[in-house]
């Protein structure tokens, strides 16, 4: 009975180690994971951390250089001069003046692109000189604090429909360099296009940079947001540098005190994790080849480990069909080895036992063999010995001494010293004596012919294998005839068997009493006569009855075509 393959230890022990190889796999493969994302999302932060450090420290170059600035222009003698002279006389400063204020002021910052204008107020902060165009007009109101600020304002172009120009200023008063008194205040303006151009080449769609105050109103912008909007941004969750996820965003910031802004990074997640997807699909796909690859060596490791198995298997099949052999295969495991090497000192043992029990059958059926033998002369010598008793009774001596002579020649090769097997011709000689003690008994009713080539005389026969079929043919097909019977005994050789052929013109048997007497071992000659041919040549020897029609009937004997013999039994 062939178990199923999920039954089967090739594929147990195939399932159980592509499990344990894969679940190594898996574990390997999130560990792997989680590292790289820790170890992307580390380097990515960190690099973006970095460069809003850049920005902020070169806004802060912007903010300190404007401050410095504003102290070389406080502290130049034209400004001291011409602010002063505003001061005490309005009236007198003319157009020339204002001119030379501004031709001063650019000239001290034309080295400085980002600084772009510079404003003098007089006390009653009034505009004394500007270097912005004065074709805008600002939405500037001048703060109240004597402390330096900065502040974002608009210049507004006398065409509406020209864009205001957005500013970050810086503003401070001075004072007289002589008497310390206050001059006045100047303010110096950045251009927000200046502030963005530090980080425009950094920022795309899926990755925008801006600024914001702490009021989430959008200060500077690479383009993606509206100047003086508020931002998409809760402002609890701004807190120094920070990341923080704001789906489908993850927003990077860092405070910039100076000004109380925000430098914001706010990229898109799909585009933050892009190099961890990439290295993700490359390690899936690295884990499937790997999967892949442990499924081929746990199928070729489970072949070799249980090919073995199986070969022992199959010739414990060859054995139950009757192949009784050691099993001799190269093994390189010891334990397969020492499995085959107790395995063939089993079958050697059962080999011996088999022995043994064959001999011991055997010597049963040469029992088996002998008693039939024995069942089958007396039964002959009790029917010859009435017969005897009646030519005494008669007294036919000629006949009795005939009679008693085939008799003698009858059991002298039919004990034979014992011996079970007796060429053909014996077996012959033997029919002849008992078919002449019959023609004594039954007379004139019967005659015989044996047809044998010389060339089988030697062939070896079982002893008093014809005798029953004679007795047969004679007490249940001619005895019962009116007419003369013939009995026919023919030999013959059909290409690895010899035949015998006895037949005879009785009444006949109809196939219901062939199978009684082939059947019903009350009928001992016929059924012994195939028993025993069976019990010592095999299956593929014995006996048919053909009845023939309409009358009469044939049995043929097939044996083994054998010249001399041994007794096996």
């Amino acid at each position: 009975m062939k178990s199923s393959p999920k039954q089967s230890i090739r594929y147990k022990v195939r399932t159980n180690m592509l499990k344990v190889s894969t679940l190594f796999i898996l574990i390997m493969f999130l560990s792997f994971s989680i590292i790289i994302q820790h170890l992307f999302s580390t380097n990515a932060s960190k690099n973006i951390m970095i460069q809003l450090d850049y920005i902020s420290t070169q806004l802060d170059f912007y903010l300190t250089s404007a401050s410095n600035f504003s102290k070389t222009l406080i502290i130049d003698d034209l400004i001291q001069k011409k602010t002063k002279s505003y001061n005490q006389r309005p009236s007198s400063f003319s157009s020339s003046d204002r001119k030379s204020l501004e031709i001063k002021i650019n000239n001290i910052i034309q080295s400085n692109s980002f600084i772009y204008s510079v404003s003098i107020f007089s006390l009653d902060k009034h505009v004394i000189a500007s270097t912005y165009s004065h074709q805008y007009q600002s939405d500037n109101t001048l703060r109240k604090s004597d402390s330096p600020v900065w502040f974002t304002h608009k210049l507004y172009h006398k065409y509406k429909n020209v864009p205001a120009i957005h500013l970050l200023s810086f503003q401070q008063p001075f004072y007289s360099l002589q008497t310390g008194e206050k001059l006045g205040y100047i303010e110096l303006s950045i251009h927000e296009d200046s502030i963005h151009e530090i980080y425009m080449d950094k920022a795309s769609l899926e990755s925008q940079i801006f600024m914001i105050d702490s009021s989430k109103i959008v200060q500077s912008s690479d383009g993606n947001l509206e100047l003086g909007s508020s931002a998409p941004i809760k402002m609890s969750l701004m807190q120094g540098e920070k990341k923080t996820l704001f789906p489908p965003y993850i927003v990077f910031s860092k405070y910039i005190p100076k000004l109380d802004w925000y430098v914001i990074n706010r990229m898109k997640l799909s585009l933050y994790y892009s190099t961890i997807y990439s290295s993700l699909i490359i390690t899936i796909l690295v884990t499937i080849l790997c999967i892949i690859w442990c499924s081929f060596i746990s199928k070729k490791l489970a072949n070799n480990v249980t090919t073995p198995i199986y070969e022992l298997i199959r010739h414990i099949f060859k054995i139950k069909n009757g192949f009784w052999t050691t099993i001799n295969l190269p093994v390189d495991d010891s334990d397969i080895k020492l499995l085959y090497d107790e395995f063939n000192k089993m079958i050697l043992s059962q080999e011996a036992l088999k022995d043994s029990v064959v001999k011991a059958q055997k010597e049963k059926d040469r029992l088996s063999l002998n008693l039939l033998q024995q069942q089958v002369n007396p039964h002959f010598l009790y029917n010859t010995l009435d017969n005897i008793c009646a030519l005494a009774e008669l007294d036919e001596k000629e006949t009795l001494m005939n009679l008693v002579m085939n008799l003698s020649t009858f059991y002298r090769t039919s004990l034979c010293n014992g011996k079970f097997l007796i060429t053909l011709k014996e077996e012959l000689l033997l029919t002849e004596a008992y078919l002449h003690i019959m023609e004594v008994r039954y007379y004139h009713k019967f005659t015989y012919e044996i047809d044998c080539p010389p060339a089988l005389y030697n062939c070896t026969c079982i002893k008093l294998l014809l005798q029953p079929l004679i007795e047969n043919s004679i007490y249940h097909g001619i005895k019962g005839i009116t007419y003369p019977g013939v009995i026919n005994i023919k030999v013959f050789q059909q290409q690895e068997f010899l035949m015998i052929v006895v037949s005879d013109n009785g009444r006949g048997f109809d196939e219901q009493d062939i199978q009684k007497f082939k059947g019903d071992k009350h009928h001992f000659g016929i059924w012994s006569i195939d028993q025993r041919i069976q019990l010592y040549f095999g299956k593929n020897y014995g006996l048919v009855i053909d009845h023939g029609t309409p009358l009469g009937c044939t049995v043929t004997i097939s044996l083994p075509l054998r010249k001399g013999f041994e007794d096996e039994l």
